[in-house]
């Protein structure tokens, strides 16, 4: 995130980082989701992939909050049809509502549950953060 600026310039990039992301053919923030928001590996514990799940989201959530507080992108090109980041923060809502870990995971380590509830609680604080660059950046 902090080198993209330097190289646009050292490679002579004309209009800098923001023309070169918009530049792409495919969406620059959907190559953060194919990598970040995949599953994870099958062979680990159910209650670890969730939280493996909530890492990676928590990443991208960090990557468009970067692209929105850069002006590099627009919410335009990050919540369009083609970004399942939406769908992706949906699903976590909807999981962090529904699920009761102590009953779903009963047996994971304590542990474990506490690793989940602190990345859970990131997310949440990645999501607001989100949602306010958008707000505050964005007010036409």
């Amino acid at each position: 995130m902090l080198i993209l600026p330097h190289l646009a310039k050292l490679l002579q990039q004309p209009g800098g980082p923001k023309e070169w992301i918009e530049a792409q053919d495919l969406s620059f923030a959907s190559r953060f989701e194919d990598r970040l928001l995949s599953e994870g590996p099958a062979e680990k514990e159910p209650l670890q992939i969730l939280t493996a799940r909530y890492t990676r989201l928590e990443t991208a959530l960090d990557v468009y909050h970067w692209l929105l507080s850069g002006d590099y992108a627009r919410p335009s090109a990050i919540f369009g049809e083609a970004s399942r980041l939406a769908r992706s923060v949906e699903d976590f809502v909807d999981e962090s509502i529904e699920f009761d870990i102590e009953v779903l995971f009963p047996e994971a380590s304590s542990s474990e549950k506490r690793k989940h509830a602190l990345q859970k609680s990131k997310c949440i604080y990645a999501i607001l953060k989100l949602v306010h660059t958008a707000l505050v950046t964005y007010r036409r």
